[in-house]
């Protein structure tokens, strides 16, 4: 019974693992299109910036230093763009190097929270035909067979602590019959 119930666990984590490629692939496609349009707001702002002869510091600058809390917001907004903009352009580029591990450890260090809440919500699984999906569905075994053997031992060591071998005297030699 132990040893079907860790095949299961360990068969559902290889399940799950193995669409790590998947996610990543459609996480990278809502990745793209959060840089498209992030850079397509940039690419306007900076055009209104230079037909005023500035720079996007001093366009950002005046809107900051501007007395309408309309203007401020709008230039912390805006900031706050450019950089998303960077980060997720950083990201993109570091999700393109070679090794499906540095892949992923890239994702899971510098995962965009809304891009990946919104990658769960709509995301369609795929089977793992190449060998990423089998690296991550190895793992997923592996993981889910030691989750539940630990799960399973430790409740076998909980179990056995309370069902203690109860033992009864022997009689002793010395007892003198009557």
């Amino acid at each position: 019974m132990r040893g079907i119930f860790c095949m299961v666990v360990g068969l559902a984590m290889a399940a799950v693992l193995s669409q790590e490629p998947e996610f990543q692939q459609q996480y990278r496609q809502r990745l793209d299109g959060a840089i498209g349009v992030l850079q397509q707001q940039a690419d306007r702002f900076d055009a209104d910036a230079r037909a005023l002869s500035l720079t996007r510091d001093q366009a950002l600058d005046r809107l900051k230093a501007n007395p309408d809390p309309v203007a401020i917001a709008e230039g912390t907004q805006r900031q706050t763009a450019f950089e998303r903009l960077a980060r997720l352009t950083h990201d993109r580029a570091e999700l393109e190097q070679p090794g499906f591990i540095h892949r992923f450890g890239i994702l899971v260090r510098h995962l965009d929270r809304p891009l990946a809440e919104a990658t769960v919500a709509d995301f369609v699984p795929a089977a793992p035909l190449n060998p990423e999906g089998l690296f991550f569905a190895s793992l997923g075994l592996m993981t889910g067979l030691l989750v539940s053997g630990g799960l399973v031992g430790s409740l076998a060591l909980l179990t056995a602590s309370s069902r203690r071998i109860r033992y009864r005297p022997k009689p002793s030699p010395h007892r003198m019959k009557l």
